[in-house]
């Protein structure tokens, strides 16, 4: 049983890895994002169950701000699920 868990905990941990390397730089300074979760709770303070990757809880995507030259320091809502939140932080316009 042990085996079957690695080799499901190890297909999670190389689904994150693909998630997170499709990041895309932001768009203003062209610096790496930076991903912050809030475990288990939303505002509220209500418990949440989402499951992405093995990891649970709520997912942001920001603009690092320690050193950048970034003044809009731009980030995306709270998703709860990961992928979501890669994909609005990936979203860019066309203009």
């Amino acid at each position: 049983m042990d085996k079957k868990l690695n080799k499901k905990q190890l297909a999670m941990e190389k689904e994150l890895i693909k998630i997170i390397n499709s990041l895309k730089p932001c768009p203003f300074c062209g610096r790496m994002p930076k991903i912050e979760t809030c475990e288990g709770h939303n505002w509220d303070g209500k418990q949440r169950h989402v499951n992405v990757g093995g990891c649970y809880g709520l997912w942001l995507i920001l603009c690092p701000d320690d050193g950048c030259d970034c003044e809009v320091h731009p980030a995306t809502a709270w998703y709860p699920c990961l992928t979501s939140a890669v994909e609005a932080w990936n979203r860019r316009t066309n203009g």
